[in-house]
């Protein structure tokens, strides 16, 4: 990985290296490496610590009066999604696509009451095909989690 330096940097470098001879550019890319491995662990552990908000008890008389795109701009509904989207492993569950994914309720229990059963993670084609908006595209046969027309699931299964 080959770090470039903005004129900023090396004014830096060049003066912590007039200060302390024994400062090397091999020792500033190292704490420059230092500092973005903890920046991806802190957004890591925020990621982390959304999906543990999903999976908390919720109180649904919190969510009351909210309208759905409120909701949908809460933090337990991120760590919700953020869960279902990890589940089924960035992919639509109906096409297996990776472009533009949405959460889809099954059912529209109340906000907050959501059991993980009731969501499915879709492409933007395949939710609105699931609403009457459009076509969806055709499924992909092969991947893990995607689904597979009958024909194929029988002949897999030696039927």
């Amino acid at each position: 990985m080959k770090i470039l330096m903005t004129k900023v940097e090396k004014y830096v470098w060049a003066v912590r290296n007039t200060v302390d001879p024994t400062f090397t550019m091999r020792k500033y890319k190292q704490e420059r490496r230092k500092k973005e491995r903890r920046k991806q662990r802190e957004q890591q552990a925020t990621l982390r610590a959304k999906r543990k908000a999903a999976c908390r008890s919720v109180n649904p008389d919190d969510f009351k009066g909210m309208s759905y795109d409120e909701y949908l701009a809460t933090d337990f509904w991120d760590g919700l999604r953020s869960r279902m989207l990890g589940r089924a492993r960035y992919r639509c569950e109906e096409c297996g696509g990776k472009k533009k994914l949405h959460v889809h309720h099954k059912v529209y229990r109340g906000y907050g009451l959501e059991r993980l059963s009731d969501l499915v993670v879709l492409c933007r084609q395949c939710h609105a095909a699931k609403h009457g908006l459009g076509k969806a595209p055709e499924p992909k046969p092969t991947g893990e989690g995607v689904a597979l027309d009958a024909e194929f699931a029988s002949i897999v299964r030696g039927e």
